[in-house]
């Protein structure tokens, strides 16, 4: 699989993050790609607003930086850094509140003052703690966590199922290679694609010879979503599919 083992986020979540942090991540990259991996993205995660929007306005941006799930009115206190800072996000937890024209008037407040931080940003709910998917990105306790970019692994395979067993086969590499980091929190088996080629997972369809408009309403996603879950690694954030909006 040289070549195919594309990990779109690394992500360090830590109370108080700080240079130190962004130099535990470039270890920990370099660590799975002497593994045979390729690091897309390195990232860190903390609840300390202050210090985060402070380390972008000091760090070189290859680091993507998260304040992760706030509430509504500090959503509204951070609102002009966030649209001004070069590479912060963060979540609305909306998961107990009653949906009002005012939440929606935060999103089209960010599109007119910076209509690119919209990837840096999204309303959740009930949302799973821990992902290495920014915006969704959400500490709950010091570690750090993997999230693959499966669609990759689908190079050449001629069946969903051989598509899964390469997965597996990854996530058991992941584990083994952090194994000896203590907090280690695990792979985030959700299947995130892109929008290209070999990532595409509308593209992986097609080479299947089915139709995508077709596959929704059979059991292909159901069979991939049961083998997500099922285990066979340390899992850990969503999970879960992320259909191909982007395509």
């Amino acid at each position: 699989m040289d070549g195919l083992k594309v990990i779109r986020s690394l992500c360090l979540f830590t109370h108080q993050p700080s240079e130190q942090s962004i130099a535990r991540v470039k270890m920990l990259a370099q660590r799975l790609d002497d593994g045979g991996f390729t690091v897309q993205t390195q990232r860190l995660c903390s609840p300390d607003v202050d210090s985060i929007f402070d380390i972008d306005g000091r760090a070189d941006g290859t680091t993507f930086l998260s304040v992760g799930r706030l509430g509504w009115e500090q959503s509204i206190e951070i609102l002009d850094r966030f649209c001004s800072a070069r590479n912060v996000a963060f979540n609305l937890d909306l998961s107990n509140e009653a949906i009002s024209a005012a939440h929606v008037s935060l999103l089209t407040d960010i599109i007119e003052e910076n209509a690119a931080k919209t990837f840096s940003f999204t309303y959740t709910f009930n949302n799973a703690l821990s992902s290495p998917y920014f915006p969704s990105a959400t500490y709950e306790r010091n570690g750090f966590a993997v999230g693959l970019q499966p669609t990759d692994l689908s190079r050449d395979v001629r069946s969903t199922e051989e598509w899964l067993g390469r997965m597996r086969e990854a996530w058991h590499e992941i584990d083994t290679i952090m194994e000896p980091e203590e907090d280690y929190l695990g792979v985030d088996t959700s299947i995130a694609p892109l929008f290209d080629g070999r990532s595409s997972l509308i593209n992986f369809v097609s080479r299947l010879g089915l139709d995508f408009n077709r596959v929704v309403t059979s059991d292909f996603f159901l069979k991939i979503a049961d083998f997500i879950k099922e285990g066979g690694s340390r899992r850990v954030g969503l999970c879960g599919l992320m259909f191909p909006c982007l395509e």
